[in-house]
């Protein structure tokens, strides 16, 4: 996740559909069947990362990005320990003022394990 949200800052589009400085309201959401207890980590607004260990879905936090900030990403994935149930899902989505930009959604795989990181830029 750390690498995929190192990415993400680095990258810039020169087709801005923000005037310099305006906020972006961004909402990180994280639902599905998953059933256990899982480590949520996001980019907050000052662009670095936030780890909450033992976090119950649905979950989502809302965050407002200033002038600088392009990168998003959120990730949840399972903890040791509360592994879930083969086809159990987790899915991501990434809001911007409101509006759906990114989605993604995975499934438990036969040991339990999920993982589901969602990055996205500002534009």
């Amino acid at each position: 996740m750390a690498a995929l949200l190192c990415f993400v800052s680095s990258c810039s589009s020169d087709d801005n559909n923000t005037s310099p400085g305006a906020s972006r309201k961004v909402k990180y959401e994280l639902t599905g069947t998953f059933s256990k207890n899982i480590r949520v980590v996001y980019i907050n607004e000052s662009g670095s990362n936030v780890m909450e260990d033992n976090v119950s879905i649905p979950w989502s936090k809302e965050v407002t990005f200033g002038e600088g900030i392009y990168a998003l990403g959120v990730s949840g994935s399972s903890i040791t320990g509360q592994e879930g149930t083969p086809g159990q899902t987790l899915t991501a989505k990434i809001y911007v003022n409101g509006v759906e930009k990114n989605t993604l959604t995975n499934t438990v795989s036969s040991d339990g394990i999920i993982s589901c990181s969602l990055s996205d830029a500002l534009r």
